[in-house]
């Protein structure tokens, strides 16, 4: 064979193999739907694809933040909501037993009874997240923030999530909140009117209002931040499905087979595999005759 005929069927069996090569990616496409299945095929959409897949990874991530986030701050709004229903039963005890018709004995039931919501509300406060951390420690949550009588040992740490690309939220809502750090300390409060109904202290028992006012002033706010924060992280979650779907359209866009368009592309691809084969054959059998 000449020099030149060795070029020619080199050529026409490159253009073959080339042929056969497309005709196989477009029939990969049409049956699995992905038009870009290697970087070499299409450089800029197989980037475009892996950026935003890469994206959707730290996304994972960042729900998964958002859920447990969730669930801390619903645990602390339990602990809050819990102790916010102790003083409003504490001060109806405080508004009724200020009375001056009830008796001593009376005094000595309700002070038995503010002691058993004081004890329930500590319980409360000494709750824990799904992670089993106590929620109102702070930093501490390893242990019971709150003694057997009220005394707080946790401390003020606030804590920051990652929720979003460049979007972080502070959880800040803990203990202090129920020390006198915020206005008065809760415990110390309910305390006080443990001692005045056990005393059959009318004045002092009429006195324990204005902390109790206090108090429950005290926990309104901080449920109000829990609120904010609750609302933020719903506000993440949304935003976090929007970015899920943005990068699904993405990838879609960069690596994704319209089926009618990967039909055509086999379509024509098959026949210009055809045509090249015709042409190698041809080649071949004047090659043989010369």
């Amino acid at each position: 064979m000449r020099v030149t005929e060795f070029g020619m069927m080199q050529r026409a069996t490159e253009a073959l193999q080339k042929a056969q090569g497309a005709t196989a990616d477009a029939a990969d496409a049409l049956d699995s739907g992905i038009r870009v299945s290697r970087a070499s095929q299409d450089p800029v959409a197989w980037s475009d694809a892996a950026r935003a897949m890469l994206r959707e990874s730290v996304a994972v991530g960042h729900q998964g933040a958002i859920d447990r986030a969730d669930a801390r701050v619903g645990a602390v709004d339990q602990a809050l909501a819990s102790v916010f229903g102790v003083l409003s039963q504490a001060r109806e005890l405080a508004v009724q037993m200020g009375n001056d018709t009830y008796t001593a004995v009376d005094r000595a039931a309700a002070a038995t009874q503010v002691g058993t919501l004081s004890a329930g509300a500590i319980a409360a406060a000494n709750g824990k997240d799904i992670d089993g951390e106590y929620v109102l420690a702070g930093s501490k949550g390893t242990a019971a923030p709150f003694d057997a009588v009220g005394v707080y040992s946790g401390d003020a740490q606030a804590r920051t999530i990652e929720i979003g690309e460049q979007s972080s939220l502070t959880l800040s809502v803990t203990g202090t909140e129920l020390t006198a750090a915020a206005g008065v300390d809760v415990f110390q409060t309910l305390s006080t009117l443990k001692a005045a109904l056990a005393s059959n202290n009318a004045g002092a028992i009429r006195g324990s209002l204005t902390a109790l006012g206090t108090a429950i002033d005290q926990l309104a706010s901080a449920r109000s931040r829990v609120g904010g924060q609750m609302s933020a992280l719903q506000g993440a979650a949304s935003a976090r499905a929007d970015l899920s779907l943005n990068l699904a359209r993405i990838k879609d866009t960069a690596i994704a087979a319209d089926p009618v368009g990967a039909a055509s592309t086999l379509q024509r691809n098959q026949t210009a595999f055809s045509a090249a084969q015709a042409v190698a054959t041809s080649l071949i059998a004047i090659f043989r005759k010369s």
